[in-house]
């Protein structure tokens, strides 16, 4: 289903991951075992395509992309960070009028207003980024990152190597947004919910640019809750939620849009032992139900040991595994 061929990643000249080879099979659980530094969340990233390797190349259903298809996919990227990344002296239209023109849309003007009503912020949109609350901040990074209609997001664009999908190249598909959508979900350490919307309407945030309607995107929302067992929990806020209930809310999100690959970073590194068991339960059934895919990053060994197969990477460089 997805393979690596001797990918290698380096930020300038501080070599994060050297001749990293990998073969993963469809249903399987996969881990990365390692310590702080090793290259586990940079080899994540490599994987989804979201940064592009040095070297090397990622193969996912036989569809490779490469740096010719760069230019072509920027106009389809959407860009989210932890940090908000606003120009503080600028208001919140400036900001997103910024990457709208960026974009080349051809009415940048509407289109920052269809986000800002998207985001029921259009009240705030003379407002600086300075004066604005770190709930209202992330809502604006969010509306930025859609204003061009997007339907993948992704960290970085290629540069070199390429991305091969079950034998099909990326950088040769027409549909690499809907393919994006419905193949790959995301489970992250920091969860990323956002704190004005209630844990129903943060599932339903992936499927904005699905087909669903609002009552079919509310429907499936909630049988994702339920099938994470936070049905009693749907209508609170994040702040309301505990660690371990905001991370099933942020899996449930991850499977908006039925994936059949799942990525997930350190999805017990914040939680206690009972949280944590929790979740990586969940993980085993959504394995067995669903025949999920299923990468995990870990430096737990226990979390390590449920997997099928575990690779241990240390200064970049897979230090034992198979």
């Amino acid at each position: 289903m997805l393979s690596a061929s001797h990918l290698t990643r380096r930020y300038g000249e501080r070599l994060a991951l050297d001749d990293l080879s990998i073969d993963l099979r469809s249903g399987e659980i996969f881990a990365l075992l390692g310590p702080n530094g090793a290259g586990k969340t940079t080899t994540l990233r490599l994987l989804a395509g979201l940064i592009a390797p040095t070297s090397g190349s990622v193969q996912v259903n036989g569809e490779a992309m490469t740096p010719s298809s760069a230019s072509r996919l920027r106009g389809r990227i959407g860009f989210l960070t932890e940090a908000p990344g606003l120009w503080d002296t600028l208001t919140v239209r400036q900001n997103l009028l910024v990457y709208a023109r960026l974009y080349g849309l051809p009415t940048p003007g509407r289109a920052v207003d269809d986000a800002l009503k998207l985001f029921e912020i259009p009240d705030r949109a003379n407002d600086r980024a300075a004066e604005l609350s770190k709930g209202l901040k992330q809502r604006v990074a969010l509306a930025r990152s859609l204003v061009h209609n997007p339907r993948i997001v992704l960290l970085d664009e290629p540069t070199s190597g390429d991305i091969i999908y079950e034998g099909k190249s990326l950088g040769e598909r027409t549909d690499l947004d809907r393919f994006r959508a419905s193949t790959l979900g995301f489970v992250f350490q920091s969860f990323y919910l956002l704190p004005t919307l209630t844990a129903l309407e943060n599932v339903q945030i992936p499927m904005f640019e699905s087909s669903l309607d609002s009552r079919e995107r509310i429907k499936k929302a909630a049988e994702l809750l339920s099938l994470v067992g936070m049905t009693h929990r749907e209508k609170h806020l994040p702040a309301k939620l505990s660690v371990g209930e905001r991370q099933r809310v942020a899996i449930a999100r991850a499977l908006a849009n039925d994936p059949k690959l799942l990525l997930a970073d350190e999805p017990t590194g914040n939680l206690d032992t009972v949280s944590g068991k929790i979740v990586l339960d969940l993980f085993d059934r959504l394995h067995q139900e669903r025949g999920l895919t299923l990468v995990v990053i870990t430096h737990d060994s226990q979390v390590a040991a449920r997997a099928e197969r575990t690779l241990v990477l240390r200064d970049g460089r897979i230090q034992s595994g198979s």
